[in-house]
C-alpha cells in the first residue's frame, strides 16, 4: 500500500507551484516517493515523505557515498508537507495515525530498470537469499541486526556477488546509515535495485523509514523489515508474497549454491 499518494491535495500543491516541478510528468511512484522527470533526460526529481530516504543521499554526517548509490545531483530540501495516514481506511490490518510530515525534493541521476541478463539474475538471488535466511530466524532475534550481518555474509559467501567485489564496502556503508539513524529500516528487493548503463548496480531506495510507515498502517509491519517484526504476526498476504518469489526463483538455485 502506498503511503505518498500523488493525487493528494498536498502533492499536488507543491507539483502546481515548486519550480522544478511545474509541469513535470510522473515517471514512476512507491510506497514513499514519487519520481518525476526534471527536464534533463540523464536525471530524475524524487519528492518523497521518507526521511531516511532523504538523508541517505542528503545529510553530510551520514550519508552513503558509494558506487552502488544513486548520484546526488541537487538537493531542494523540504518543499511542503504531508499528512500521512488520512488517505488510509483503517481495517483490521492497518490503524493509521495521522501524522504531518517534511516532503523532501531532490535530483538525483536517471538509473534503468533490470530487466534481463546477469545483473537480473543478481538482483533475483539476492534478495530471495537475505529473505530465505530472515525467515529462518528464530523468534525474538532482531531483524534489522540480522539483516546488517547477513548482507556482509552473502557479501563473503556468495559466489555471484563475490564477483562484485565493491558490494561488499557498499553494505558496510548501509549498514551504518542504518546503525547511525536509527528510524531506518532495510527495505530490499529486486524492484529497488536498479543499474547504469555501464551495467553497475544500484540500489536506489534500501532504506524505510519505521516512524512514517507505522504512522501509515499503524501496528501492520512489512515482513522482514523492522526490527521488532514477529514471524507469527506476518499476515497471510505477505507469505503469499513471499512463496510466489520463492517459486520465482528456484531456476536460479544453483547459482546461490554453486
Amino acid at each position: 500500500m502506498k503511503i505518498l499518494l500523488m493525487n493528494d491535495s498536498s502533492v499536488t500543491t507543491v507539483r502546481k507551484t515548486h519550480e522544478a516541478l511545474k509541469g513535470r510528468k510522473l515517471i514512476a511512484s512507491g510506497m514513499f516517493s514519487g519520481v518525476f522527470e526534471s527536464g534533463n533526460p540523464n536525471t530524475v526529481l524524487k519528492l518523497t515523505a521518507c526521511p531516511a530516504t532523504y538523508y541517505m543521499l542528503n545529510d553530510e554526517a551520514i550519508k552513503i557515498d558509494d558506487i552502488h548509490s544513486p548520484k546526488l545531483i541537487k538537493n531542494y530540501g523540504q518543499v511542503g508537507e504531508y499528512l500521512v495516514g488520512k488517505n488510509v481506511k483503517e481495517t483490521n490490518l492497518t490503524k493509521p495515525n495521522k501524522k504531518l510530515v517534511p516532503l523532501f525534493l531532490f535530483e538525483v541521476e536517471r538509473l534503468e530498470k533490470i530487466s534481463k541478463g546477469p545483473n537480473r539474475s543478481l538482483a533475483l538471488n539476492l534478495t530471495y537469499e537475505l529473505r530465505r535466511r530472515l525467515a529462518g530466524l528464530e523468534h525474538g532475534i532482531s531483524v534489522r541486526g540480522a539483516t546488517a550481518k547477513i548482507l556482509i555474509e552473502m557479501a563473503n559467501q556468495l559466489p555471484q556477488l563475490k564477483d562484485v567485489p565493491t558490494l561488499l564496502p557498499y553494505f558496510e556503508k548501509l549498514n551504518n546509515f542504518v546503525g547511525s539513524y536509527g528510524d531506518a529500516f532495510y527495505d530490499i528487493h529486486a524492484a529497488n535495485l536498479m543499474q547504469r548503463s555501464d551495467g553497475t548496480i544500484v540500489f536506489s531506495d534500501p532504506v524505510g523509514s519505521i516512524d512514517i510507515y507505522t504512522s501509515g498502517h499503524g501496528e501492520f509491519k512489512p515482513i522482514v523489515s523492522l526490527s521488532d517484526v514477529k514471524w507469527t504476526d506476518v499476515k497471510d498476504r505477505h507469505r503469499k508474497e513471499f512463496q510466489a518469489l520463492i517459486n520465482k526463483i528456484k531456476p536460479n538455485q544453483k547459482a546461490l549454491n554453486a
